[in-house]
């Protein structure tokens, strides 16, 4: 799981992602160590839709995003 740091006017945050969200998957990548990042980084890099998995609050959520 990666904790994830949001500024209030990034890209991120305009896709619904918030401070102090941890960023447990992507496309089913899961973050269980820091090399995912490049795993995921190869996978999402041309992906039309991606789907995250965030832990918010104690929750897990999941977030989907069609890529334009």
């Amino acid at each position: 799981a990666l904790p994830i740091y949001i500024e209030a006017d990034s890209p991120f945050a305009s896709l619904g992602l918030s401070q102090g969200d941890v960023l447990l998957s992507a496309n089913d990548v899961v973050f269980d160590n820091l090399g995912k990042g490049v795993e995921a980084f190869q996978i999402l890099r041309n992906a039309k839709r991606i789907d995250l998995k965030i832990l918010r609050g104690g929750q897990e959520v999941p977030l989907t995003y069609e890529v334009k």
